[in-house]
């Protein structure tokens, strides 16, 4: 048990006590089953840890404030977007100046950046979206040009950043809706698979060439056994492979960490193991997996003003005491029974819908922090940053766990 003190703006200013919530009745036993390691950066920063605690944010309003922060936290790292279209808005004309500013940031705060890089740019032969590749030669061009984008991110940060995921989530139509690939469930596979294979290849090739001590992530898939099947099959170069293990409601409880249905939907956190297997199937037993998302939003934030479109389960819609409970056992679970899984990068560190207005509402509420007050970008640091219960349950997870 824990006591904690939270601070929620209802009808003006009241403050609730919540106390002694239950984060979870599991009893934490030592990380013995952990290889202690050394976590080095390239450049100033040296952690000493067992493993890689982070946070996932996104930079349309990232502030200073963020990365003190993620320090106050304890995290040490933080996923975030590198856009292609946003650093190279004309073809060959680079823009560095809003991603060195983070870059100076997480310096001075102790964390450090691991950039996803994504976004096809507007120039590109039939651009207009960012995450629709193109066909046949196009292709092939959009790959060489992607490898050199990869080579400029990568050499430009070789001081500071050692790891870099390549794309994000493209098994989802949603971030590869590829007009060649084939439907699978939720999923796009087919020759969907075979192209973004040869961008992850690329962009390994060039990443390398510009630091041979970079690490390279693959873009973060769901417990998507065949989509990973299809990569080896192409001959996919990684370092670590991304994995985004989101839940699913279970028949009988929200979010259950341990729930697991063989035939049902891939979007059951301990189908992980899954994707473990395929890799060891194809010789890659010494690879890390780390989850570069995983989160719980809150379907009881007041900026809902009617039920989420999915059912809730039978305990009824996720509360913030479930997100804390949650959140602590897939940790626990995680250093307990997946020793391959050598970190996690919650999503996400502040709500994102006060900053950004276009995202939905629905797919927003997921912050350790509940942003409260208009956003304004000339006085980014008059928002209330109100956390989450989730919030005092990973700062006190850390604190308890991550010892060198």
């Amino acid at each position: 048990m824990w006591t904690l003190i939270a601070k929620n703006k209802v009808l003006g200013a009241i403050c609730l006590i919540i106390p002694f919530v239950m984060v979870s009745s599991l009893v934490m036993p030592a990380l013995s089953l952990q290889s202690p390691q050394i976590i080095q950066s390239n450049g100033s920063i040296n952690y000493q840890l067992k493993f890689l605690y982070g946070v996932c944010a996104h930079p349309w309003a990232l502030t200073e404030r963020d990365f003190q922060e993620m320090q106050k936290l304890g995290v040490k790292y933080v996923r975030m977007d590198f856009s292609w279209s946003e650093i190279e808005p004309v073809e060959n004309s680079f823009h560095y100046s809003k991603y060195d500013v983070f870059v100076v940031w997480a310096r001075a705060y102790g964390i450090e950046i691991i950039p996803c890089l994504l976004h096809i740019p507007s120039w590109f032969p039939g651009g207009g979206d960012v995450n629709i590749p193109p066909y046949g030669a196009d292709f092939d061009k959009l790959v060489t040009k992607f490898g050199q984008f990869t080579y400029n991110v990568v050499a430009r940060y070789k001081a500071d950043i050692t790891y870099f995921e390549v794309w994000n989530e493209p098994d989802v139509p949603q971030f590869w809706r590829d007009p060649d690939g084939t439907r699978y469930r939720d999923f796009i596979h087919g020759e969907a698979i075979r192209k973004y294979t040869m961008l992850l290849n690329e962009a390994y090739t060039q990443a390398k060439a510009a630091n041979p001590n970079c690490v390279i992530i693959s873009g973060g898939i769901a417990n998507d056994v065949n989509y990973l099947r299809g990569m080896y099959s192409y001959g996919a170069k990684f370092d670590m492979l991304g994995a985004h293990p989101y839940f699913v409601h279970s028949p009988t409880k929200n979010y259950d960490v341990d729930y697991i249905d063989p035939k049902g939907h891939e979007y059951q956190f301990p189908k992980i193991q899954y994707l473990r297997d395929i890799m060891v199937a194809n010789g890659d037993s010494n690879k890390k997996i780390i989850i570069t998302e995983i989160g719980i939003d809150d379907q009881l934030c007041p900026e809902h003003t009617t039920p989420p479109p999915s059912s809730p389960a039978p305990e009824g819609h996720t509360t913030e005491e479930m997100q804390a409970d949650r959140l602590t056992r897939v940790f626990e679970k995680t250093l307990t029974e997946y020793p391959w899984i050598i970190g996690i990068m919650w999503y996400q560190l502040k709500d994102t819908h006060k900053a950004f207005g276009s995202v939905p509402v629905t797919s927003s509420n997921w912050g350790l922090f509940r942003m409260n007050g208009k956003w304004d970008p000339d006085y980014p640091n008059v928002v209330d940053y109100t956390p989450r219960l989730m919030y005092y349950a990973y700062k006190q997870f850390i604190e308890t766990h991550n010892t060198p």
